[in-house]
């Protein structure tokens, strides 16, 4: 009696059934997702650094100009009082030269601490109202309230050398003579570090402020369309809050 499979044919001995596999389905170049539906291509790092800074110089050039000028300004004022407030070293004329008239070390220094403080005080009044004055806080305002500190301190170094008064050729001559020269800076530093002193206040009140001022507009610009997609439309993106710290 001849064998019977399972679905009721006749038993074929040993014969197996092969099922053929499918053939593939190249996929076409066409058919990959094109980058446009994807967004635009993020920037690097720097490049997004390079093009906020246009924008900011673009948007702002006015203001910041203004800022340089006061800094400016401010070196003026401070170099004229260093000249005429500021302890200077006193010589006097002796056979074969000149002496110092006081040794004590207050007085080699002292030019260089009232020099650094005010421009201390320069340097922190203008950071301050440089934060509050303006609606873009970013990179080129910290990049301004740097570098128009350090303009400052040159300026003010160069004024009071030039407004100081110079010793006569008869006092250079006359033995027992007392004179003072021109101010000296004996460090540098004591034009660089207020404006240290003035990006780290900048960043301090980057960091205790309520609102994230150093956000780019772009940043601003898609968080409020987030919130405003999140919402359905509830909160217009033009009048969306600002990001806020939490």
């Amino acid at each position: 009696m001849a064998g019977a499979d399972r679905c009721g044919g006749p038993w074929q001995g040993d014969k197996t059934m092969t099922v053929p596999t499918p053939p593939e389905i190249p996929v076409s170049p066409s058919a990959s997702v094109p980058q446009s539906a994807l967004g635009p291509a993020k920037p690097s790092f720097f490049g997004q650094i390079v093009a906020d800074l246009r924008a900011d110089l673009s948007r702002n050039g006015r203001r910041l100009a203004l800022a340089i000028g006061l800094y400016v300004l401010g070196g003026i004022v401070a170099g004229v009082a260093w000249a005429l407030w500021a302890p200077r070293e006193r010589f006097q004329t002796v056979k074969g030269g000149y002496a110092y008239v006081d040794l004590n070390a207050e007085w080699q220094v002292g030019g260089d601490v009232v020099l650094f403080l005010m421009l201390l005080t320069l340097t922190l009044v203008l950071t301050v109202w440089l934060w509050g004055w303006g609606p873009r806080r970013g990179l080129v305002a910290l990049m301004t309230t740097v570098g128009g500190s350090v303009l400052a301190g040159f300026v003010a170094w160069l004024v009071g050398i030039m407004v100081t008064s110079k010793p006569s050729a008869t006092d250079l001559k006359t033995l027992g003579a007392v004179f003072s020269i021109d101010q000296r800076l004996h460090s540098v530093a004591m034009i660089l570090l207020p404006a240290v002193i003035a990006a780290l206040l900048y960043v301090v009140l980057a960091m205790f402020s309520g609102y994230d001022g150093l956000w780019r507009r772009a940043e601003i610009a898609q968080f409020n369309a987030a919130q405003e997609n999140a919402v359905g439309g509830a909160t217009p993106a033009s009048n969306a809050p600002l990001p806020h710290r939490p």
